[in-house]
């Protein structure tokens, strides 16, 4: 209602302001047709004046009033299929789907260069142990890991097993912090096993392929051991 009724008023509006640099041409033309009569400068001058307001009346553009969408905190089907929840059989939540993960990655590492500031990838495989069902590990890992996480952190569901995050502000030592606290979390729920690979801009890599590469290769070496293993990139 307040839409329409704004609509109805803009052209009242902009008919006045039209109406009223007519006004001040008119003015100004009147002042200097007086100078040329009777000679005077001053009179010429306040001419020039409303001539130029008339100019700057007439050359006023109304201002768009488009509707903007409003910003949620979640991502719903709607969205773009890059931003939507993963519907794949695994972890669900706040978790996103696998086709954001390299967007964050490269979106996260042009921040941390702009801004001077780390930021970690980390891959995860997390396996039930004999005797636990798929939903209860889905769950445990959807919980352990929202409750872990910072707002600004993306959590990706990769597969079926297999889980990313983009730690923003975070360099190595606190990347292994989280990935121990989702560990426990997980341990104080249900029997997991939990392989990590952790690799952090500027430490490990200098752009987002090689932070990605050096995270895949830090996760294959964690999966060589039969526990859990946190494994780390090597420095170049």
């Amino acid at each position: 209602m307040s839409e329409r009724v704004e609509s109805e008023r803009r052209p009242e509006a902009e008919g006045a302001a039209n109406l009223g640099a007519f006004a001040i041409g008119v003015t100004g033309l009147g002042l200097g047709v007086a100078s040329l009569m009777l000679a005077m400068p001053p009179l010429g001058l306040a001419a020039g004046l409303c001539s130029l307001g008339a100019a700057v009346g007439t050359l006023r553009k109304p201002v768009s009033h488009r509707a903007v969408p409003s910003a949620t905190g979640h991502v719903d089907g709607s969205s773009d299929a890059v931003l939507a929840p993963s519907n794949t059989d695994a972890m669900q939540g706040d978790l996103l789907s696998a086709e954001y993960f390299e967007v964050a990655v490269r979106n996260r590492v042009t921040a941390a260069r702009r801004f001077l500031k780390p930021v970690a990838v980390v891959r995860l495989q997390i396996v039930a142990k004999a005797g636990t069902t798929t939903s209860d590990r889905d769950r445990s890992v959807a919980v352990a890991i929202h409750d872990t996480l910072r707002e600004c952190d993306t959590a990706c569901v990769m597969s079926e097993t297999d889980i990313a995050l983009v730690l923003e502000d975070t360099p190595e030592n606190g990347a292994v912090w989280v990935v121990e606290r989702v560990r426990r979390a997980l341990e104080d729920q249900l029997p997991t096993h939990v392989w990590a690979g952790i690799a952090c801009y500027p430490t490990h890599a200098m752009d987002a392929d090689e932070l990605l590469s050096q995270a895949d290769v830090a996760l294959e070496r964690a999966r060589d051991w039969p526990q859990d293993r946190i494994e780390v990139a090597y420095a170049e």
